[in-house]
């Protein structure tokens, strides 16, 4: 390998604390937002989609 191959540091997503008011079950150990100590604190997700008129309508209603 070349002794000037460019590298990168390493960087790794610790989890924090999730929104709601229960653990997640794919992570157990992570307090809720409440437990690590911002009682009144809950996240909320709204999603939205938008197209234009000219779409067409789905091929299939399942």
């Amino acid at each position: 390998m070349d002794a000037n191959y460019p590298t990168r540091p390493i960087r790794v997503i610790v989890p924090q604390a999730p929104g709601g008011t229960k653990r997640l079950p794919t992570l157990p150990d992570v307090p809720t937002a409440a437990e690590a100590g911002l009682p009144s604190y809950q996240a909320a997700i709204w999603w939205a989609w938008a197209t234009t008129g000219s779409t067409p309508a789905p091929s299939s209603t399942d």
